[in-house]
């Protein structure tokens, strides 16, 4: 399965709610907190436009929010994508 980023804040607890879902579907993630890195935050509010969090992103996917339906869909997704390595020239 192609990697999975979650951007949060350690209050939401939509973002507690979107962490425990993917953890029972058996789908690594890597948590990415808002507040403490301010990259990490451009990169949020660039996908988002500062709707707010949860963001789940897949490449150029993503879901706002907890919205169970549409996570499925994302994970269908990542689940026929696979990594591609290049040979240097």
């Amino acid at each position: 399965m192609a990697p999975i980023r979650v951007y949060t804040t350690p209050t939401c607890p939509y973002c507690t709610m979107v962490k425990e879902w993917l953890t029972e579907q058996g789908c690594p993630y890597e948590e990415l907190d808002i507040t403490s890195d301010v990259q990490i935050l451009r990169e949020w509010r660039a996908l988002s436009g500062g709707a707010g969090v949860p963001v789940v992103t897949h490449g150029t996917d993503f879901v706002i929010g907890f919205n169970e339906e549409r996570l499925e869909q994302l994970l269908d997704c990542c689940a026929h994508t696979t990594e591609v390595e290049l040979e240097a020239e």
